[in-house]
């Protein structure tokens, strides 16, 4: 489902942002009904396992919540994003201004892996999604509905991928190889990404980018699927959850360092190049106003900028899927029918919840041929 909306998102967003009734701006709005649809239907079908906290009062559980701890963790990040995307553009690096997680579980190698391997290729596959538009309708001239269409050639293979990697993973329970396999298919689509410029064939582009969606759509499933194995049933929701966050935190961050990699190229290619027009102006204009803010003669000279710039960008997801690639060799490598916890070793978990790392030891222990 997540490769599909990744599949459709593009699309219809061009569909939208090329609406003059609509405009970008109802992009937004309509994840309010969709979020609240969704919301609707996770209450209906999902089903609460009885616990101690399903007893507990409205006020007692709210007791529970960490709140104070919730509010340092949004404003760092509000922090980290205003910092990763004004310094070394806005402002100089140097200037004052640019200046919730249970440990039990995050302690635990594959699961620790499992978040910091998704964040760093979230960081490159939100990269790839939001310059490759660019790309297309800054560099190449495109509208937002053909940039989306485009970009189908990343969406396709990459939820094409998740599907055999699934059908994979089920059939022989080996899950760690698909990490190296894609994050090796996602760096060498990348680098050929990186070669891409004004000039570049619909060849190129159809073909860099189904190299790099495939690549994506082997890996970043799998620290889904890794955390399963290792953790009970107890402890799935807190890891599942876990990971996602990582992934939307890798987005977010990512998206912040690559836009300061963009504008800083930008800044330097159209300064002084441009006569009587303002650098910050070009920029505010955006991909789909970009002929309207720029005179004729001067738009191949600003849509190269465009393209060095969105190259410039795409040294992040080379950067990120190297370092996922090194990380993912820590993987505890276990076969899924086997190495899977069972509901007795989850109940003496249970008992003694510092018995995590205990378990990893012992299981290790009697299947030394599997687990590394």
């Amino acid at each position: 489902m997540y490769g599909i909306a990744g599949v459709l998102g593009p699309t219809l967003g061009g569909l939208i942002t090329d609406e003059p009734k609509l405009t970008w701006r109802f992009c937004f709005w309509l994840n309010l009904p969709l979020g609240a649809v969704t919301f609707a239907i996770a209450w209906k079908i999902l089903k609460k396992k009885n616990s101690v906290h399903g007893r507990l009062s409205l006020r007692e559980k709210l007791r529970k919540l960490d709140l104070f701890g919730g509010f340092l963790l949004i404003a760092g990040l509000v922090t980290l994003f205003f910092a990763l995307q004004w310094g070394g553009s806005k402002y100089s690096w140097s200037d004052p201004r640019v200046a919730t997680i249970p440990t039990r579980i995050l302690s635990q190698r594959t699961v620790a892996i499992s978040c910091v391997f998704n964040m760093l290729m979230s960081m490159a596959h939100n990269t790839h999604m939001y310059y490759l538009a660019f790309y297309f309708q800054a560099a190449l001239g495109t509208n937002a509905v053909t940039s989306g269409v485009r970009c189908l050639a990343y969406g396709i293979p990459c939820s094409i991928a998740i599907i055999i990697t699934g059908a994979c993973i089920s059939s022989r329970g080996h899950y760690v190889p698909f990490m190296w396999l894609g994050t090796s298919v996602f760096i060498a689509g990348s680098v050929l990404l990186r070669e891409l410029d004004v000039d570049s064939s619909m060849g190129e582009w159809i073909g860099f980018q189904i190299l790099s969606g495939a690549g994506i759509g082997l890996a970043e499933q799998v620290p889904f699927i890794a955390v399963q194995v290792v953790l009970p049933d107890s402890d799935m929701p807190t890891a599942c959850a876990l990971v996602v966050f990582f992934r939307l935190l890798g987005g977010a961050v990512g998206l912040s360092i690559a836009s300061n990699l963009f504008s800083s190229e930008l800044f330097q290619r159209l300064a002084g190049a441009v006569d009587g027009v303002k650098v910050e102006a070009i920029q505010d204009a955006g991909a789909s106003d970009l002929a309207k803010s720029v005179p004729a003669a001067m738009l191949p000279l600003v849509r190269k900028a465009f393209s060095y710039a969105v190259t410039e960008a795409f040294i992040l997801p080379i950067a990120v899927a190297g370092a996922s690639l090194i990380l993912s060799f820590g993987m505890q490598r276990r076969w899924i029918p086997d190495d899977r916890i069972q509901p007795s070793q989850e109940s003496e978990m249970e008992a003694d919840p510092e018995s995590t790392g205990s378990h990893d030891v012992e299981l290790n222990s009697t299947r030394n041929e599997k687990t590394v």
